[in-house]
């Protein structure tokens, strides 16, 4: 599914950490889920983090890194 954050798609949250669009549900394409790539800070995180949006009203995304195919 395409939603408005298309999957693959890197994007930074209100939190200013960085991560990747990995799933898009239709009852949630403004809240897809992701993995956290980098922290605040910009580090590389070891273990990616795994994140359902939906289920995490605090967090948002502010922007689009780069969307990949």
């Amino acid at each position: 599914m395409i939603g408005y954050y298309p999957v693959n798609t890197i994007v930074k949250l209100n939190t200013q950490e960085i991560a990747k669009v990995v799933k898009v549900t239709s009852n949630a394409i403004f809240r897809p889920e992701i993995v956290l790539l980098n922290d605040k800070d910009g580090n590389k995180l070891d273990v990616p983090v795994y994140i359902k949006l939906s289920e995490h009203p605090e967090l948002s995304i502010d922007e689009i890194i780069k969307i990949e195919e």
